[in-house]
């Protein structure tokens, strides 16, 4: 996920440009700049034609810009954009940001993209795509240039992007990058020569032996069928072969199979249905359900057998006559049976246990806190894990010890956050207090967020092949006391299975929700991230205490 400025785009809460100056923000093709200069030894794509308009694209994905220490140099995460951390009146400064790595859900053969970037003139920015070979070795930096993407020597599945930014030669002014939207080339495909198969008729085939010497036999001028790729050019002169008679044809076998056995015939009389108003079901209470059930039971007399099959049917009643030559069998039995089913209680998977553990429940992912964010374990009462995130950071987040999730689970977390009074409930571009994330960069498929003083659930505007973004309102944003948010999650890349219920304070919010996108991204899993993550642009402290959480195989088992 990119960091956004203000000024949010339609129907995106965290595509947004920051405007004004003469740093308008352009959205160009990757390799952009006032200068257009590269660092000094960097190693650039070979030469070479452009790519044809016929270039296949895989996945696309906007990167992740964040600071992760490193192999970055000279940049800072501020004001919503990476921008060079000293600029120096009279010498060009020069930084470099290099991203994290990402796997792909299937191989690349290179990168292309889009740049979204405040150029002052004089500024610029290289952006450059490597790839990992099948020995684990990275390959030298590739830059992607303007109507030329960068090509690996061999496709890969594992790629990594970095931003080379040069500020103006006078030192006066920096680029700033917005957003970096990426996209994988598939692989050219198979070359199209196919293999010719000849049939050879022995009865149009004559083959001379009236010398010692080898026959050169040229092939008749194929018949009239569909185009064929171009041929190349003649080379050498041909090849003397020498022809062999083509062996005989094994000889065709038919198979025939007897035609099965025409069924025995089966008249099936069925009493109208008796309307009975069907019980009203709700979750996760004890409801008494009232159940007709149909027994039917087969008499068989000699010297004919007959056979009757009892289809499930939701009719209280059902008479079946069964007729067969010098057989009547005629049976009806009605029961009926009220079932009680007992409360599902499911099975707890994880429990945080903060008030006595404290972050021994989470990942060690120090990656996840960035710039002067903080994560701590504070005593109250009650004990508490505090996420800090001040003016001009990040995140501040950590990671629940359980696994990845995969396409059909169901799972159920629970969260009991403390928001304090002072909490900012109406941020600039985007607030998060956990998501559901894809594996790799990009927006994650499932996230809630903190926005004009609401809670929300949204996310997919990262999904490959598309952004199928949505947001739908939980409730009023709760402050100053504990809040106990519950969320059931059906994951599944395909939206007619991917669901999401979420309640608050004990009361169901959303119900069976089905996201635009599905639950997960195709061809991905997804982790969970507990904590703050919001746009840099926003001023002052932003602190959140978690009290509890747990996940479970159902709501009864989180709380």
């Amino acid at each position: 996920m990119s960091p956004r400025a203000e000024h949010p785009v339609s129907g995106c809460p965290r595509c947004a440009l920051r405007r004004g100056g003469v740093a308008a923000a352009l959205a160009v093709s990757l390799f952009v700049g006032g200068a257009g200069l590269a660092l000094a030894g960097t190693p650039s794509s070979p030469a070479g034609p452009a790519a044809a308009t016929t270039t296949t694209t895989g996945e696309s994905w906007a990167a992740e810009l964040a600071l992760d220490g490193g192999d970055d140099s000279g940049v800072v995460l501020a004001d919503g954009g990476v921008r060079l951390a000293r600029v120096t009146s009279g010498r060009s400064a020069e930084g470099v940001l290099t991203l994290a790595p990402r796997r792909l859900a299937a191989p690349a053969a290179g990168l292309d993209g889009e740049l979204t970037a405040d150029l002052p003139a004089g500024t610029g920015v290289d952006v450059q795509a490597r790839g990992l070979d099948r020995r684990g070795v990275w390959g030298d930096w590739l830059t992607v240039r303007r109507g030329s993407p960068a090509r690996f020597a061999t496709p890969t599945v594992d790629v990594q992007v970095r931003l080379l930014l040069h500020g103006a030669p006078d030192g006066s002014t920096t680029p700033v990058v917005r957003e970096v939207w990426l996209t994988a080339l598939a692989p050219a495909p198979a070359p199209t020569t196919r293999p010719t198969t000849t049939r050879t008729s022995p009865s149009t085939t004559t083959t001379s032996t009236t010398t010692t010497r080898p026959t050169t036999t040229r092939p008749a001028p194929p018949k009239p069928g569909p185009p064929r790729p171009e041929r190349p050019k003649p080379g050498p002169p041909p090849t003397t072969t020498t022809t062999t008679p083509p062996k005989p044809a094994p000889p065709t076998t038919t198979t025939t199979t007897p035609p099965k056995p025409a069924p025995p015939t089966t008249t099936t009389t069925t009493t109208p249905p008796v309307a009975v108003p069907p019980p009203v079901v709700r979750r996760f209470r004890q409801v008494v359900a009232v159940a007709t059930t149909t027994t039917t039971t087969t008499t068989t007399t000699p010297p004919t057998p007959t056979t009757t099959t009892a289809t499930p049917t939701t009719t209280p009643a059902t008479t079946t006559t069964t007729t067969a030559p010098n057989t009547t069998t005629t049976t009806a039995t009605t029961g009926t049976t009220t079932t009680t089913p007992s409360t599902p209680t499911g099975k707890t998977l994880w429990n945080g246990a903060i008030a006595t553990t404290g972050l021994s429940g989470f990942k060690d992912t120090p990656y996840n806190i960035t710039g002067s964010s903080s994560v701590k374990v504070v005593d109250g009462p009650p004990k508490a894990i505090r996420f800090s995130v001040p003016s001009g950071s990040q995140r501040a987040e950590i990671e629940p010890d359980v696994p990845e999730f995969t396409e059909g689970q169901t799972r159920w977390f629970r969260l009991s956050y403390v928001l304090p009074t002072s909490f900012p409930t109406d941020p600039q571009g985007f607030q998060l207090a956990t998501q559901w994330k894809n594996d790799g960069t990009g927006s994650p498929p499932l996230e809630l967020r903190v926005e004009k003083g609401r809670f929300v659930l949204g996310g997919g505007f990262g999904r490959p092949g598309g952004s199928r973004l949505f947001a739908t309102d939980i409730a009023p944003v709760v402050t100053g006391r504990p809040v106990d948010i519950v969320v059931g999650i059906t994951f599944s890349a395909d939206p007619a299975k991917g669901r999401v219920d979420v309640w608050l304070d004990g009361v169901q919010k959303i119900d069976d929700f089905r996201p635009p996108g599905g639950t997960l991204y195709p061809g991905l899993r997804s982790y969970w991230k507990v904590g703050l993550y919001r746009d840099t642009a926003n001023a002052g402290t932003a602190t959140a205490d978690l009290l509890a959480a747990a996940m479970g195989t159902s709501y009864d088992a989180v709380r």
